[in-house]
């Protein structure tokens, strides 16, 4: 009899420990549902989500690609490969562009300061494939760096990670608000190149918006190219540890209990 106890046990164990790291997304997952999605007209300073389009504060190039964009982010990597022949990358070394970028939409501007955000929006280009050599322009980064360890990296696989937002993209960004006001160097340089991108002039004429330079509750600045509130697949994983973890709990209690009463009866 102390078999099947055991075993139920375990199955009531599991449940509860699917259910408790479902209910740990749920807190987190209803704090980004409560988040106001409003638009800088309505901008408060506070925790919201704002879309608009990417403009950049100054001309930057990526360090690899040489593109021109709004904002990069690069990162050194070394990689394993394991006996099923996927790779396995770690980060050794990460840089972002120092200078901040707006997200317009019809009635403003937010500043953003995405030096430390979690961004997922905007091109990736990822160098070089395993196996084959370092290219120059990552070679040249690196010396610029001094990063010292870059000779014992270059001993096995490596690649290079280069995110960057060209102006014009259409962004989600969520996190803590603050009211501010575009100065006037600010202003003068979106005056700028008006040619290409004719909203720059609007943005130079805009007297206040908003900035963000972080997240909230705990949670790096968000930059996505969809809104944090849609479903992913993410989301339906943890729906489904949650029934998971809800059905074992529910069956082993109601399996346990009569096999507890019927070793309390047998007992006296």
């Amino acid at each position: 009899m102390h078999a099947p106890i055991v075993i139920v046990m375990s199955l009531a164990l599991f449940g509860a420990w699917c259910l408790a790291c479902a209910w740990v997304w749920f807190q987190k997952r209803r704090r980004v549902l409560e988040v106001p999605s409003a638009t800088t007209a309505t901008l408060v300073a506070g925790p919201v989500e704002v879309t608009g389009r990417v403009v950049g504060t100054a001309e930057v190039r990526t360090p690899f690609s040489g593109r021109i964009c709004a904002w990069w982010h690069v990162e050194v990597q070394t990689g394993t490969r394991d006996a099923f022949g996927q790779w396995h990358w770690t980060t050794r070394y990460t840089e972002s562009s120092s200078a901040p970028f707006l997200v317009m939409d019809d009635a403003g501007y937010l500043t953003v300061q995405a030096t430390t955000a979690d961004v997922t929006a905007g091109g990736l280009v990822i160098e070089p494939p395993p196996g084959r050599e370092v290219p120059r322009p990552c070679e040249r980064f690196m010396q610029a760096r001094n990063l010292g360890m870059r000779h014992v990296w270059g001993m096995g696989p490596m690649r290079f990670v280069e995110r960057s937002l060209v102006e014009g993209t259409t962004v989600c960004v969520l996190g803590q608000a603050e009211t501010t006001v575009l100065d006037a160097g600010t202003a003068a340089a979106l005056a700028t190149g008006t040619d290409e991108l004719p909203f720059r002039s609007a943005a130079s004429t805009l007297a206040n918006g908003g900035s963000m330079r972080r997240g909230f509750a705990g949670a790096p600045l968000r930059v996505a190219a969809v809104s944090a509130k849609s479903m992913t697949g993410r989301d339906v994983f943890w729906i489904g540890m949650g029934i998971v973890g809800l059905t074992a709990l529910g069956v082993g209690l109601w399996t346990v209990l009569p096999l507890v009463r019927h070793l309390v009866t047998a007992s006296h």
